[in-house]
């Protein structure tokens, strides 16, 4: 008996940490930013930043920033592009035709038109200033011979848009919901109420692309729902 007992006691035990393993992973994967995959056309800016650092304090001096050719999107702001440290000499190479006078500092920036596919967009802030920076993980690359895009051979213009931009602000007219793609039958992701305020990352078509738990967590809001903050 007692052997039996304890069979069943230790079967309970595992079905419950199962049980809460598997919630957890599912619970996780709930706060993750959500992005719908799109691809934009503009300009990549390739930069040497010596103060530049990555999450273990290691040098990563290379920077590239991408200038979408559609002023009104993502807040007239530049997008960093999220390489880790070991691929962006590679990736620098592979997409700049100055990619040895950057390295070799004959040259400020280099630049080079191109058509993205964009497989995640987030936000973060920076150090000290909090500025909120657009970064962008990117599936493919596209070099193109020309580009609507301008650029202004100015890095403090660069640096200006990408830092501080101001960012357009919206508030619910009624408690919604925050859906997790810019679908009308989309997972729910979260909840609003009436007269919160959220900065909006970018517009796709009668979506509001926002954030919703800063500067962490984003989703999607119906352009029925909001109201515009001037």
């Amino acid at each position: 008996m007692k052997i039996k007992k304890y069979r069943i006691t230790f079967f309970t035990f595992f079905l419950v940490m199962l049980f809460c393993f598997v919630g957890k992973s599912d619970t996780d994967d709930d706060y993750k930013p959500s992005f719908k995959p799109v691809n934009i056309e503009g300009l990549l800016v390739a930069t040497i930043d010596e103060e530049c650092y990555d999450d273990e304090g290691e040098d990563d001096p290379i920077v590239f920033d991408l200038i979408p050719n559609d002023k009104n999107s993502y807040n007239g702001k530049t997008i960093e592009i999220k390489l880790s440290r070991k691929d962006k000499e590679k990736f620098l190479k592979e997409n700049f035709k100055d990619a040895n006078k950057l390295l070799g500092k004959k040259i400020e920036y280099a630049v080079q038109p191109v058509n993205v596919n964009v497989s995640t967009i987030g936000v973060r802030l920076t150090c000290g200033a909090g500025f909120p920076v657009y970064y962008a993980e990117i599936s493919n690359v596209t070099k193109l011979n020309n580009s609507k895009a301008t650029f202004s051979k100015n890095l403090n213009d660069l640096e200006d848009k990408k830092y501080k931009t101001e960012m357009e602000k919206i508030r619910p007219v009624e408690n919604t919901d925050i859906k997790k793609l810019p679908e009308t039958d989309a997972p729910i992701w979260g909840k609003t109420e009436k007269g919160q305020e959220f900065m909006v990352i970018n517009r796709y078509g009668d979506w509001y692309y926002i954030i919703y738990d800063y500067p962490a967590s984003t989703g999607y809001i119906h352009k029925s729902q909001v109201e515009i903050i001037k």
